[in-house]
């Protein structure tokens, strides 16, 4: 696992209190940083761990949590789309599709997540990315 999410997980694990929104601001300063999928997963699992713990944290308060549930929702679909933009400027679908997949396969996304995520994708996607799904008769991904 990259030092740098074993750090994270390590200052979490220590901490006497929570600061979800530290935390996730880490997470995602992390995300692009990390090189390897383990960690990625690793990551994926401790925003998952700390997101849970603030929402019951505020429902056992009688707080609105559907704030939060859609940050963490956005969240989830922005670290798919981050992930699978391996040279930082457009999207791989194919490493898109195999990382909704994992997460889905994990309990992190739900099948609507991992729609509204291919979809989000899939308006990004440039003419000459858009040629080569259609070419490659890579249906699975695409969506119209």
């Amino acid at each position: 696992m990259d030092s740098r999410v074993g750090s994270l997980i390590g200052d979490l694990a220590s901490s006497p209190t929570l600061n979800p929104a530290a935390a996730r601001d880490r997470i995602w300063r992390l995300l692009s940083k990390t090189p390897d999928e383990a960690s990625k997963e690793a990551l994926m699992h401790a925003y998952d761990v700390i997101m849970g713990i603030a929402i019951g944290h505020l429902e056992r308060m009688g707080k609105d949590v559907q704030a939060l549930k859609d940050v963490v929702s956005a969240d989830r679909q922005g670290f798919a789309l981050v992930e699978a933009m391996a040279d930082g400027g457009s999207i791989e679908p194919r490493a898109l599709c195999h990382i909704v997949d994992r997460e889905a396969a994990a309990g992190r996304m739900t099948r609507s997540v991992v729609l509204l995520t291919l979809n989000a994708a899939a308006a990004e996607l440039s003419p000459r990315q858009t040629a080569a799904g259609q070419a490659s008769g890579n249906h699975r991904w695409s969506i119209h």
